[in-house]
């Protein structure tokens, strides 16, 4: 049953509400620069639009020679006119006493500090942004020193002008700024959602596909659009995803099914065996004689038993490799000696090389299993009078087992096969031979978790050549 998801947490609102709340601080950063560029353009312009005038009236008291009547007679002219930004000025003696000032100036309402002068000296020019108690929008004063030629007294110049209109501007624009943001982010929440809606169409077929996918159709596969994006890699992934989980869902059914068939012959072995003991009264020795093959067959159902769990813990990755170091030529040794008798019975010759001292690390006891499977096979499918010789030598590192028979040989079908759990070239033969069909796949597993690898080389009717490499504790 289709579960709703709640709207907080669903994919389009997170995309819609991040993409906005990103989109919001971004255009708030934008505004907040914007405001802070206007109004240092604008004070900029300002402050140049005052040293003009400054320079002007300078200039003035240089005509006037000084005489500070006719400069503010003159100067009060010149200003008369400026209605956009109003001049405002005051010229002070040394002591800070107002000399001449503007007939506005007593308006702003300016209070200079007991250590203007000394600021002013060591400054030489003061620019500042005076907010009047009597106005609602501030003044922009400009300070300087000037030095008369005639009575050589230095006085100081204050000129400025209302900001009412910059403050106008700056007003204006935050007003715009306030209306423009909120109608821009519920553009970007709309525009966002529509694309995230857009973005998760093929997301929501995918998903609808992927719910309609079971066990009687792990061969469906989802259909890539053929745009090239990260939708189709995520589509490419899935198939791969899929054909992994069949595979493994063949290989389980194939394992489970082997199993099963592997397990019915012992047990109906054993049943058919324990009805038959039961079925009449015999002799003690007779008794013995037929619990001793029940034993037997509840052995080889142990060791076929630990044979599942040791792959199943190793294909898990919960089988972990012991560091303890082997001499590898003294097990192998061990294993050729137990099968020597064997080999004799059977009219086989099993004959070894002089066996160097090579050490590698791992488990004692699965080396020993793969040297026992090796040589058993070689027994097992070689004709009386027929050799098996075995080999271990040193080379680039690597301990190098060979062991080479005159049996009946594997074919070019089968070679690729040998390795798979519970194959058996010859089913028949195989029966007449034992065997769980395990053995081959076991060898595989034990050299690839001892890192190393191993080789088969074999032709119907000549025999078979499996050489083991596994990698040395010390390769110098």
């Amino acid at each position: 049953m289709k579960q709703s998801i709640k709207i907080h947490k669903r994919a389009d609102f997170k995309i819609t509400l991040w993409y906005s709340l990103t989109f919001f601080i971004s255009i708030f950063i934008l505004a907040l620069f914007l405001n802070y560029r206007l109004s240092h353009n604008l004070i900029k312009e300002i402050d140049r639009f005052i040293t003009d005038e400054s320079n002007e009236f300078l200039a003035e008291i240089d005509q006037e020679k000084n005489d500070l009547k006719k400069i503010q007679k003159r100067f009060d002219q010149t200003i008369a006119g400026r209605e956009f930004y109003k001049i405002y000025y005051r010229i002070l003696d040394h002591k800070g006493k107002t000399v001449i000032a503007s007939k506005n100036f007593g308006d702003i309402g300016y209070r200079k500090d007991i250590n203007f002068l000394t600021r002013l000296k060591k400054k030489h020019l003061i620019k500042e942004t005076f907010h009047s108690p009597y106005h609602r929008n501030p003044f922009r004063i400009h300070s300087f020193l000037f030095d008369s030629t005639i009575n050589k007294e230095i006085y100081a110049i204050q000129i400025g002008t209302y900001l009412k209109h910059y403050n106008k501007t700056m007003s204006n624009f935050q007003n715009n700024i306030i209306i423009a943001i909120p109608l821009a982010l519920l553009i970007a929440c709309v525009g966002g959602w529509l694309f995230a809606r857009r973005v998760l169409v093929p997301i929501s077929k995918i998903t609808k596909e992927a719910q309609h996918l079971s066990i009687s159709n792990l061969g469906k596969r989802l259909i890539p659009s053929g745009t090239g994006d990260e939708i189709d890699e995520l589509i490419y992934a899935l198939n791969q995803m899929i054909s992994r989980i069949e595979e493994s869902y063949l290989k389980i059914s194939q394992f489970s099914a082997d199993v099963s068939h592997e397990l019915k012959t012992p047990l109906a072995v054993l049943k058919g065996e324990t009805e038959r003991i039961l079925s009449t009264s015999r002799k003690r020795d007779e008794y013995q004689d037929h619990l001793y093959n029940l034993v037997r067959k509840i052995d080889e159902l142990i060791e076929l038993t630990n044979n599942l769990l040791f792959l199943a813990k190793v294909d898990s990755g919960q089988w972990r490799k012991p560091d303890d170091e082997i001499a590898i030529d003294n097990e192998l040794l061990k294993v050729i000696d137990l099968f020597q008798g064997l080999a004799n019975d059977k009219g086989i010759k099993l004959s070894y090389l002089p066996l160097p001292h090579l050490l590698v690390k791992g488990e004692k006891f699965r080396i020993q299993q793969l040297f026992t499977h090796l040589i058993d096979n070689s027994i097992k499918y070689s004709l009386p009078g027929g050799e098996i010789e075995i080999s271990l030598k040193k080379e680039n590192g690597w301990s190098v087992f060979t062991i080479k028979d005159t049996g009946i040989g594997i074919s070019k079908e089968d070679l690729s096969k040998i390795f798979d759990r519970f194959f058996r070239v010859e089913r028949s033969r195989s029966r007449q031979t034992g065997g769980t069909g395990l053995g081959l796949s076991l060898c595989k597993k034990i050299v690839e978790i001892h890192g190393g690898k191993i080789i088969v080389e074999s032709e119907l009717g000549k025999g078979s050549t499996f050489t083991v490499f596994l990698p040395l504790v010390n390769p110098s």
